[in-house]
């Protein structure tokens, strides 16, 4: 470990006594364009960005998880370590990915036997890069609404609408969802260029043929079920 990453460690294994659970708590994510920290029930997950979304290039990624056999076995046990290696590791994003390793790894050596460590490597194409996400829904009527999650590299589009009897008119209807999605990566991030610009005008469209005629107009093909 080098000196410069070594301190950094130091720094944060003493600040991380003031790191509560709720800066990386269950299903919680802390990122940006170096790093992204995602806290799962039982594991932590940390992926390198750099080659985010990039063909030709690789993202590491690795996953910790406190022992079984390290620690004492109890729910409470788990939980804390989770909470403060969580708070820990959220607090050096700044640093890129290898310092959370080493910080990581640091752990290891300190306190064998008591870490679940595994690292994988991934197509940097497949990895979301770092960017906002917009999210957000547009009431219909009768209760219905559109729910939109548009990201760098995909986007997904759900019309939950009512439908009534398609024979009797007196016969209770029903919500149906319809879902939208890219067809391909580049249709993704088609629209999410446009969305970037565009978020405010398309939290007011009044109905999915507006986002049906915005996707055509963009020459955005997207498949739905």
């Amino acid at each position: 470990m080098s000196p410069l990453v070594a301190r950094v460690v130091q720094r944060f294994r003493v600040a991380q006594r003031y790191l509560s659970a709720a800066q990386l708590g269950i299903g919680n994510t802390v990122a940006n364009e170096l790093v992204k920290v995602h806290r799962y029930r039982d594991s932590i997950v940390v992926t390198d960005l750099t080659n985010a979304g990039k063909r030709g290039k690789a993202c590491m990624e690795f996953t910790v998880s406190p022992s079984y056999g390290g620690l004492a076995g109890t729910g409470a046990d788990r939980d804390s370590w989770l909470d403060r290696t969580g708070g820990a590791l959220a607090g050096l994003v700044s640093r890129g990915y290898s310092a959370l390793r080493a910080y990581i790894t640091d752990e290891m050596q300190a306190r064998p036997h008591t870490i679940d460590f595994g690292e994988r490597k991934l197509r940097g194409v497949d990895v979301e890069p770092f960017g906002r996400v917009f999210a957000f829904k547009i009431r219909q009527p009768n209760q219905g609404h559109i729910e939109v999650r548009v990201s760098p590299l995909s986007f997904s589009v759900i019309d939950h609408h009512w439908m009534d009897h398609p024979t009797d008119p007196t016969a209770k209807g029903h919500f149906q969802d319809t879902s939208y999605w890219p067809a391909k990566k580049t249709d993704a991030t088609a629209f999410y260029a446009w969305m970037k610009d565009n978020h405010a005008r398309a939290e007011r469209f009044m109905n999915m043929d507006m986002f049906r005629q915005t996707w055509e107009r963009l020459n955005i093909k997207y498949d739905s079920h």
